[in-house]
């Protein structure tokens, strides 16, 4: 399985230059991996009775960025958190491995030209840098051999370089704005034609369920250059068709359900 390990980027913020937090200087320092195996499904050998030209095998693969320095923090907690979403472990000497899914079990002596129908794909990129905060993309896909079509995913972890901790939604907005926000949200897919399902329970009073808007909160977000995107997973809220549907708003439009410190990390200025 071969990996490969080094320094990918290495930067020096200079909190000042952002007009936030000047005169603070934070080392940002990452490394990056790559690995790919030949596994087989768990199931295999039954499955290859049953389907004529079954191979049973999976291509895996990976490959990404992981934190080794945020401006001084101990970064063992999100190192594992990124570790355990990228679906990777991390050794003793930082070596990276696949962490093998309990549906598959490996395969000795494995290489890359024997012939695998099935794919399982796990990358790890930073998506965004800011002095404020890292967000993390994970992209997960997933085709098992004769199956219609494949299945991935995108989910994000945002980091709060000052405060050394993973960014929840109610970090950013507090636990009193999730109707109003859900809102915001249904109105944006209805503008851009997301056709969705109904959440709406069959008790609710006419005027509740004509509305049709009742949605459950995100799948993921992440903080982008100018405010945040809201996405779906596929299946969540609407047909596959739809992807996963992305809804975003930018800084100003979130401002009155922002808390102090998701004020900060979208570098809206407070009008207290």
């Amino acid at each position: 399985m071969p990996l490969a390990g080094g320094m990918l980027l290495a930067a020096l913020f200079i909190g000042g230059a952002c007009g936030r937090e000047s005169g603070k200087e934070r080392a940002l320092d990452f490394e990056s991996y790559e690995w790919s195996k030949i596994t087989a499904g768990a199931d295999a050998d039954s499955l290859a009775l049953a389907i004529d030209g079954y191979s049973g095998r999976w291509q895996c693969s990976g490959r990404g960025v992981l934190p080794v320095n945020l401006g001084g923090k101990d970064v063992s907690v999100l190192r594992d958190t990124l570790a355990q979403l990228a679906g990777i472990e991390i050794g003793k000497k930082g070596e990276v491995a696949m962490r093998i899914p309990s549906e598959m079990r490996p395969l000795e002596n494995a290489n890359d030209t024997l012939p695998a129908r099935s794919r399982l794909v796990k990358n790890l990129s930073l998506n965004l840098l800011t002095p404020d905060v890292a967000v993390f993309r994970i992209y997960s896909y997933s085709y098992s051999e004769g199956a219609a079509h494949g299945v991935y995913a995108n989910t994000y972890l945002n980091y709060d370089l000052a405060q050394g901790n993973v960014v929840t939604f109610a970090d950013l907005f507090g636990i009193t704005h999730d109707d109003a926000i859900l809102a915001a949200i249904a109105d944006h897919l209805d503008e851009a034609g997301v056709e969705r399902f109904d959440f709406n329970d069959a008790d609710d009073d006419a005027a509740d369920a004509s509305s049709a808007r009742r949605l459950p909160l995100p799948t993921t977000f992440c903080i982008t250059d100018t405010g945040v995107d809201f996405m779906y997973g596929i299946y969540t809220i609407a047909p596959y068709a739809a992807g996963e549907p992305r809804v975003s708003f930018n800084a100003y439009e979130l401002a009155d359900w922002l808390t102090p410190a998701g004020r900060r990390l979208l570098g809206v200025e407070t009008t207290e």
